[in-house]
């Protein structure tokens, strides 16, 4: 959630509609593989109408706090109120940070069990032990969650590639430029520090993933 803060003065506003058409795209995400599922019965498109539905909420967890840190009024008139009235102040936001890293982490886990295939739960469920103790350790600090998710969506990639290399299929091709461009924007977040520009750049390059993946997932249906 650092990007929230972290982004130039001029596209306040701006990440706003940037976080809304991603969602949107996401939501697209989430009903193909809910068709897929609905018309082949197989768990593959459950799992992914579920990762991409996790992004979802954690699209919505971003919007709040986008609102939060750009509109000083909404900030003034609800969610400080709501703060003082449960005597909870900053940790609002706090749980709000840990519940969205979580939810993005648990999301990549999950789409990289689909990428490996896993038959088995409990190469999961470790998975997302390590993915809940990240997200504790993010509370202060977020390049635990930026590393963790370039790792993540790095791996996805590459398994991408490596089933493009056994298909050479146009769709399989497309599916790993997505994630490859996808594991962009953790990258980008990283070394924003030097240059608030970047974290511009990771906004734009996880929306064009993301209308990559709605392709491969509707030429696939």
């Amino acid at each position: 959630m650092d990007a929230l803060i972290a982004v130039p003065q001029w596209f306040h506003g701006i990440d706003i509609i940037f976080e809304i058409v991603t969602l949107i795209i996401a939501l697209g995400l989430v009903y193909a593989g809910f068709k897929g599922w609905r018309l082949t019965g197989e768990r593959k498109h459950g799992y992914f109408a579920t990762a991409f539905g996790l992004i979802s909420l954690s699209f919505l967890m971003r919007l709040f706090a986008t609102a939060t840190i750009n509109l000083n009024a909404f900030s003034e008139a609800i969610v400080e109120p709501a703060a003082d009235a449960i005597g909870a102040g900053w940790t609002i936001f706090t749980m709000g940070r840990i519940a969205y890293v979580l939810l993005v982490l648990a999301s990549y886990a999950l789409l990289l069990a689909l990428a490996l295939k896993w038959q088995r739960k409990r190469e999961f469920f470790i998975l997302m032990a390590l993915v809940t103790v990240i997200a504790g350790t993010s509370v202060t600090q977020n390049w635990p969650f930026l590393v963790a998710s370039l790792v993540l969506l790095f791996a996805i990639a590459l398994q991408h590639y490596l089933n493009y290399q056994q298909k050479h299929s146009p769709l399989a091709f497309s599916a790993f430029v997505a994630f490859a461009l996808w594991s962009l924007e953790p990258l980008l977040y990283l070394i924003g520090r030097f240059d608030p520009v970047l974290f511009v750049a990771g906004y734009v390059v996880r929306m064009f993933a993301y209308l990559m993946l709605l392709r491969v997932a509707w030429r696939l249906l």
